[in-house]
């Protein structure tokens, strides 16, 4: 939901500028959430999520390379990085970001003001590091299987 140039902290207020279809209908998707639960049609809350780190397995998303590049080398396949090494991702953890789905239902409407919509906190690595962290882990031997 996010485009053009973004300050070094992505806050919740910042302005949305998607990019694609995909983040314009992710944008709706709050606006009518935020609207709805203000009208008392439902009492909702829309978190947004950093990539989650590592995905189970692969699917449709555009950042599904990132849990990749980290599970299939540890599986034996080979993997296309179809981003450069120093691109820069924000991350969390599967156990994280289900925490704070958990801790968001439990927060009351009251608490939530004029808008349903929060940015969930991540950490930041670059494709490198995140490469580089594999290699700690697992090695060096996976190094070939991932590719550029």
């Amino acid at each position: 939901m996010y485009g053009g140039e973004l300050p070094a902290v992505v806050e919740d207020a910042i302005a949305l500028a998607p990019q694609t279809s995909y983040g314009t209908q992710k944008a709706i998707g709050e606006l009518l959430i935020n609207d709805y639960s203000r009208r008392g049609f439902i009492d909702g809350r829309a978190l947004r999520l950093p990539t989650i780190l590592v995905r189970p397995a692969p699917n449709k998303a555009a950042s599904t390379f990132a849990s990749s590049i980290i599970r299939e080398p540890l599986e034996g396949r080979d993997v296309a990085c179809p981003v450069k090494p120093d691109t820069t991702m924000c991350l969390l953890s599967p156990r994280k970001v289900v925490e704070a789905f958990i801790h968001a239902q439990t927060i009351p409407a009251a608490e939530w003001g004029w808008t349903r919509t929060v940015q969930l906190p991540g950490f930041s690595l670059t494709v490198r590091q995140m490469l580089a962290a594999l290699e700690e882990i697992a090695g060096p031997t996976w190094r070939g299987r991932v590719r550029f």
